[in-house]
């Protein structure tokens, strides 16, 4: 894939040091946001039976692609670990995962033989005994995972496919700004959850794990254990057929210490506070407060309602231009 170009690091509002550490590949470098591609999960689908032309032999596809994916006679074998595991029966899991260590705390995994019900297998090679469709999904992090090792086994997956697709990715957007002023929005009608470490390291979660446009807004350079690098990240789970424009998912993000207001965000009255991270309670706090009281909170919602985190319109362009190049980078590819 083709490097973006690059702005001077005194223009994007991060620490030249932090660059250099953090792990990015291809990342889109803008003024006060860098973009990259964290993760992606590959489909790959195939026939019943794989017939090797060599040998003048049938097999059967998952069996002999378990195989290759497992064969501890390639030299790459020595470079990493591998760990299978089997999975019991249930709609939806896969019967086989296929783990690749490659150093500590960097690792892809390849899930193969989906367990579906014949009336979900329509489209799909199935196998009545075992009760599980023929494909495969490989999940790696492109920004840690990549050279021989995943270009090898990426191509096992790819040999024997009849087609291939990306079933998601994580687009990370990462901002030169401390963890605390930020606060993630709940969307009305998503769920929402909050953890707080014993590092007092906060990170936010809504709307379903996994699916389209699932938000995770956490401290980056906690995670990369860098003390003093302001680092906050807005991971979007996306899903290639449904994204259209990064505006359309990019989440309400509060930023709860502007430096053009007097009042700090903690010293507000709690009424005030739900309301802001909880724009679906605005018409219970009128029900429920005199004109006078409703009328004061009223203008302090107004006020920092103004003050979330906004992606200006050419860097939105430029994002969904990175995005879209991205995509037709792997589908190129695999």
């Amino acid at each position: 894939m083709e490097n973006q170009p690059l702005t001077p690091y005194s223009n994007r509002g991060f620490n030249a040091q932090f660059l250099s550490i953090a792990p990015y590949s291809n990342p889109l470098l803008l003024d006060g946001v860098i973009a990259s591609v964290d993760s992606l999960r590959i489909k790959f689908t195939y026939p019943k039976c794989y017939t090797d032309l060599a040998m003048h032999e049938r097999h059967d596809t998952l069996v002999f692609l378990l195989d290759r994916l497992t064969d501890n006679s390639r030299w790459l074998l020595g470079q990493y670990d591998v760990k299978v595991a089997e999975s019991r029966f249930k709609i939806g899991n896969y019967a086989y995962s296929v783990n690749f260590e490659l150093r500590n705390d960097v690792s892809f995994t390849v899930l193969v033989g989906r367990y579906a019900t014949p009336e979900s297998a329509t489209g799909y090679a199935y196998d009545k005994v075992n009760r599980y469709v023929y494909d495969a999904v490989i999940d790696f992090n492109p920004n840690k995972v990549s050279g021989t090792v995943l270009r090898d086994t990426i191509g096992i997956l790819s040999a024997y496919a009849i087609t291939s697709s990306v079933q998601r990715f994580d687009l990370a957007l990462d901002f030169p700004i401390a963890r605390d002023d930020l606060q993630l929005v709940q969307r009305p009608g998503s769920g929402y959850q909050c953890f707080i470490d014993t590092k007092g390291v906060k990170t936010e979660y809504t709307g379903k794990r996994q699916q389209h446009n699932a938000i995770k807004l956490y401290d980056k350079a906690a995670d990369l254990g860098l003390a003093g690098f302001p680092c906050t990240r807005c991971e979007l789970t996306l899903v290639p057929g449904k994204y259209e424009s990064i505006k359309d998912v990019f989440p309400k993000i509060l930023r709860t210490t502007p430096v053009e207001l007097s009042i700090d965000f903690s010293n507000l009255p709690y009424p005030v506070q739900s309301v802001i991270l909880h724009p679906d309670l605005y018409d219970f706090l009128k029900a429920s407060t005199s004109p006078n009281t409703f009328r004061k909170y009223d203008r302090q919602i107004r006020e920092y309602g103004q003050t979330y985190l906004e992606l200006p319109d050419d860097q939105a362009r430029q994002i969904d231009s990175y995005v879209q190049k991205y995509l037709n980078t792997i589908k190129a590819t695999y």
